[in-house]
């Protein structure tokens, strides 16, 4: 079961509907992979790995372990930067974390957002009502999804101009 298929059951259980978690998928749903990217301060390249929030006095950083590297690599990180992996991945496959900015097709309506988590965790397409139709970032039954990264909010705030509309 790839991790689109499982969210998509994972939503439908959570919304109510006849699809329910089998034990062996709960277990993976409590032991997702929890990963954060940042902008590292020295050279502005995205980072991703474990979030250290106060690992040198003040500094946010993120450590990670370069292949064949015992020894973790650490980086001082631009705080306002840092977003979680939320576990899903968008129709080309690549990772989809909190802050992307993300075009999406739903039913022949489409809507353009930032990815963020709600308070209950659900991750959502902000703004999440758009074109009278809300929008959670969750694949559909067979794990397929519409979504498509296209940049974001730290480096193309620009892309958010003109996306969405909140009738």
């Amino acid at each position: 079961m790839t991790p689109n298929e499982f969210f998509a059951k994972r939503f439908n259980a959570v919304e109510g509907k006849t699809e329910t978690l089998t034990p062996n998928e709960y277990q993976k749903l409590a032991m997702h992979e929890i990963l954060f990217r940042g902008k590292c301060k020295n050279t502005g390249e995205w980072v991703e790995g474990s979030y250290l929030s106060k690992a040198s006095n003040t500094n946010a950083c993120i450590m990670w372990h370069e292949d064949g590297h015992i020894v973790p690599q650490i980086c001082a990180i631009i705080p306002e930067t840092v977003g979680q992996y939320t576990g899903l991945t968008d129709k080309n496959g690549k990772k989809i974390f909190e802050g992307d900015i993300v075009d999406c097709w739903s039913e022949g309506i489409n809507a353009r957002g930032i990815v963020q988590q709600r308070i209950d965790g659900l991750w959502i397409i902000y703004p999440s009502w758009q074109k009278s139709t809300f929008w959670g970032l969750c694949p559909s039954s067979d794990g397929s999804t519409s979504v498509e990264i296209i940049g974001n909010i730290t480096d193309n705030p620009e892309l958010l101009k003109g996306g969405g509309s909140n009738d």
